[in-house]
């Protein structure tokens, strides 16, 4: 009987053992597909080898088609650069989810994603180099001086498809000792290479219970999709955006002549549309475009 119940075990372990690996596999080959053909989906590179294949083709016996390609794409560029395209796919995501008003009265913990630091240019420059998104550090360091019991949960680790030792949680580490907040609170997740990562390694780690109230701080503009696949691990979260790109409503029809601010918008809310899709197409969202929950 013993060995029969041993010989169960082991089955089980087996099997749980298969199950990991299999996630892993899949987590990798996931990974190495949006590394390399990630960048085929933005906005500018497409734009830049239809505008390549147009230029060579000029010079060949297709100059009519070729004159057609050139002066489409001229046109796309000077529709990106003077209308605000990037507002009408930026403002839905952003506004999916309200700011969070009147924070709550006690808060179990707080994380934040990755995404704020440039890792390349922090190791090469030895101090940290923050993006576009710094927001969501400087904004739980600020919550963590209003909720000084809570716990801080940092996630991220390097997304490159070749990983180098440092991780994004490690400049995380560095910039809040450098603001002042008590890292002995700090619990650090440095596997992470997506979304859905932070969200399951970060279950893991934490092991939330029922009815402990958890913000998440990520950009608005992702905090859909960040809701979704939270949810999906499940989390019972809160939602504190930040990071807007976006004014709100009065922005729709302005006209301006700004290329980069365009193609930046541009490629922000495609990468976050095609990422809803992909997260819901793969099982990795509650919803393909998450929501608040009445």
């Amino acid at each position: 009987m013993s060995g029969q119940g041993y010989h169960g075990d082991s089955g089980s372990t087996s099997n749980v053992a298969k199950l990991h690996e299999y996630r892993l596999s899949i987590s990798m080959l996931y990974h190495i597909f949006s590394k390399t053909l990630g960048w085929v989906s933005a906005p500018e590179a497409v734009l830049l080898i239809i505008l390549i294949i147009g230029s060579a083709l000029l010079w060949t016996r297709w100059a009519r088609l070729a004159r057609v390609i050139v002066s489409a794409v001229t046109v796309v560029f000077m529709a990106i650069a003077a209308l605000p395209i990037g507002s009408w796919l930026l403002s839905p995501l952003e506004d999916r989810f309200a700011g969070p008003g009147v924070p709550p009265a006690q808060v179990y913990g707080i994380i934040v994603l990755g995404g704020s630091r440039s890792l390349g240019k922090s190791i090469a420059r030895d101090q940290v180099v923050l993006n576009g998104n710094s927001e969501r550090l400087t904004m739980m360091a600020t919550l963590a001086r209003r909720y000084p019991r809570a716990r801080l949960v940092f996630t991220g680790g390097s997304n490159r498809l070749f990983s180098r030792p440092e991780r994004e949680a490690d400049i995380a580490h560095r910039l809040l000792v450098e603001l002042g907040v008590d890292t002995a609170r700090l619990l650090l997740e440095r596997e992470s290479r997506n979304t859905w990562e932070n969200a399951t390694n970060s279950f893991d780690l934490v092991k939330p219970l029922p009815g402990q109230t958890w913000l998440l701080i990520t950009s608005a503009r992702h905090m859909p999709r960040a809701m979704g696949a939270f949810r999906k691990a499940g989390w019972q979260i809160q939602p504190y955006p930040v990071d807007y790109r976006t004014s709100g409503r009065g922005s729709w029809f302005r006209i301006r002549w700004n290329f980069y601010s365009g193609m930046s918008g541009l490629r922000h809310g495609l990468h976050e549309w095609i990422g809803l899709i992909v997260y819901w197409a793969l099982d990795r969202s509650d919803d393909i475009f998450p929501g608040p929950r009445l």
